[in-house]
């Protein structure tokens, strides 16, 4: 959840394929210099050396010959990025007895502003063991803005010992198609009634919108007659069309987004089905227009935690706490979601199985043994009533797009009484993902985290994470409970806990975004940095923090319609709700300044509340 843990390794999207002209020179090491380097790569080390006849054709490879005591040391190759630009990266690897705690063998690309600033970097997962097939490594990022250098690197993390061979390296232009995802604001595309709002991703920059004249166009299914063409402004790097579910037909039908130009030339086109229903589905967990969750037709707040394991010490600390679901990584089994229920907690199921990434059950030796492994562990688990979803990824890379698509609707095939959700870091190109999940969670982590980010990043990833999914979709976000220094070796004297009040402001900050319900990370995290922090100190902190949540979860499953609120400066974070005759206000200054906010609400007149640094405050008035 905090790292980039698991990234592609296999086949490339269709929807992110390469440009096929490789902007590398001697991707495959062949050409020597005047001594035993690669023209173009980094001289030889100490660690790695380019070695005769072990590529992939017997021809020349990079090679890594790691001991304990061996420095950390790889080659790069340097590129022009062009702004704006989504680049692919490849290598193939295999390796013997590679050992160590990180990913081991992986690829990357890098950024760097003037003077090597480094802006960001993208990095594939690793091929760690013995690894005999040569086996593909990949990777796709965007230039971030002010990039001006960037490097392909390929390497084996610090510490590891053992052996990898590399070869037939590669950075190329990704593909971008002019129109990205399609989606409704609807669960799962399918209404019985009501009015329905389709979205279209435009992957096109504003300056060429405006230069070819582009026009968006979406053709809706009409009850009799041929289909209607309604015309949709590019905004806001998207095109949407608004309609009433009984204009559309009954059953199973498509709408198409599509862009054109001034002369009215066809840019392109995709296409989503959407279903009238004579009736709202009844699945067992949904989700309404408020993205409110309905579990057995009752609305619910997700109020939950990740765990290593539900296993039984697990389940006795969380037992009789404001926590009502939670999240094990290991695949949870029949009688352990059956103490789960006893206890009050609803479990999203881990179903994390992806062929050639890191952490792969050892049993799924294909991409086509994945869908066995997955149906071998919902099919004896979605009948139960402590269910409320499967989780199907963290934090994976574009690369992997159609797979990913291609796991969210087995699931909803092989159970679509429960919803997939995913978790994301990837802010900034949330919109690509559309499509590959029922419900969204983002993981800010700012305290302490290198870089040191502002508190306010909690806000700021919940109100991008909303914008990307068009306020369509539920948002379960993920606040910060753990100390970095768990995950951060060489920083672990410089990090340091989240304290109650930060913990509660970054809570509220994705409350007052949006959130439609909230999953800490992670219990497995505070108790590995028990030997500075006593688990039996912080967990009651944490729980006291959850429960002013807990306290709350009325107003966020309020069927009144929420007022609209506004609020001045822009570092302060607001949202209202009704319930009954009463608006209620949540504030949350996002700064360690004090501020003073005037806050306006329907009902609610315009009054000034002073905020303390990083502080939180609830006012609630009756209204008529």
């Amino acid at each position: 959840m905090f790292f980039r843990k698991i990234l592609a390794v296999g086949a490339v999207s269709v929807a992110f394929a390469g440009s096929g002209a490789n902007l590398l020179e001697n991707p495959g090491f062949e050409r020597r210099d005047a001594g035993e380097g690669a023209v173009g790569w980094t001289p030889p080390g100490t660690t790695f050396s380019y070695q005769s006849g072990s590529g992939r054709n017997g021809t020349r490879a990079l090679f890594f010959d790691l001991k304990p005591e061996s420095p950390y040391q790889f080659p790069s190759q340097k590129f022009t990025p062009e702004p704006g630009k989504r680049y692919r990266a490849e290598v193939w690897v295999r390796t013997e007895n590679l050992q160590g705690k990180e990913r081991g063998a992986q690829v990357g690309l890098e950024f760097y502003a003037e003077e090597r600033k480094y802006l960001g970097g993208f990095f594939s997962s690793g091929v760690k063991g013995t690894v005999d097939d040569w086996t593909r490594l990949d990777v796709v990022g965007d230039v971030p803005a002010g990039a001006v250098n960037a490097n392909i690197s390929v390497f084996v993390n610090d510490k590891f010992t053992g052996r990898a061979w590399f070869d037939d390296a590669c950075v190329e232009l990704a593909y971008r198609p002019p129109i990205g995802p399609v989606v409704s604001d609807v669960y799962r595309e399918t209404a019985a009634d009501g009015d329905v709002t389709f979205s279209a991703v435009v992957d096109l920059p504003p300056e060429e919108v405006a230069a070819r004249g582009v026009t968006g166009w979406f053709d809706l299914p009409s009850v009799a007659g041929p289909p209607r063409t309604v015309p949709a402004a590019v905004e806001d790097g998207a095109i949407r069309a608004k309609t009433a579910v009984k204009d559309l037909p009954e059953g199973e039908s498509c709408v198409t987004a599509r862009l054109s130009d001034r002369t009215g030339k066809n840019i392109a086109q995709k296409t989503i089905r959407f279903r009238r229903t004579a009736e709202t589905p009844n699945w067992r967990v949904r989700f309404d227009k408020k993205n409110r969750a309905l579990v057995d037709g009752k609305p619910f707040f997700p109020l939950g935690v990740y765990v290593s394991r539900a296993d039984t010490a697990t389940i006795e600390e969380l037992k009789g706490t404001p926590l009502n679901c939670v999240l094990p990584y290991v695949p949870i089994t029949r009688s352990e979601l059956d103490e789960c229920w006893k206890a009050g907690l609803r479990v999203i199921g881990a179903v994390q199985c992806h062929f050639g990434i890191s952490g792969c059950p050892g049993d799924v030796k294909r991409i086509e043994d994945e869908a066995r492994w997955i149906a071998d562990r919902v099919n004896p688990l979605k009948d139960h009533p402590g269910l409320l979803g499967w989780y199907v990824y963290d934090e994976l890379g574009l690369e992997l797009y159609d797979r990913l698509v291609a796991r969210r609707d087995l699931l909803e095939k092989l159970d679509p009484d429960h919803p997939t959700y995913a978790a994301l870091y990837q802010v900034d190109i949330l919109r690509d993902y559309l499509g590959t999940f029922d419900v969204l969670g983002t993981d800010p982590y700012p305290i302490a985290k290198r870089g040191n980010p502002p508190i306010s990043m909690a806000a700021d990833w919940t109100r991008l994470s909303r914008r990307a999914v068009f306020g369509g979709k539920p948002l379960w976000q993920i606040p910060q409970i753990f100390d970095w220094g768990g995950y951060d070796e060489k920083r672990v004297n410089e990090t340091r806990a989240p304290t109650y009040e930060e913990m509660r402001n970054m809570t509220h900050q994705c409350l007052a975004e949006g959130a439609n319900g909230i999953i800490f990370w992670a219990h497995l995290a505070v108790k590995k940095m028990s030997w500075r922090d006593p688990f039996e100190k912080r967990w009651p902190e944490i729980m006291r923090m959850a429960a002013e949540v807990k306290e709350k979860t009325p107003l966020f499953l309020s069927d009144d319609p929420a007022p609209h609120v506004k609020v001045s400066p822009a570092c302060v974070s607001a949202r209202a709700w009704r319930l009954g005759n009463e608006v209620h206000v949540l504030v949350v200054n996002t700064t360690r300044e004090p501020v003073a906010a005037e806050v306006e609400a329907e009902g609610f007149e315009k009054q000034k509340i002073d905020l303390p640094p990083i502080g939180v405050s609830w006012t609630r008035k009756t209204v008529q």
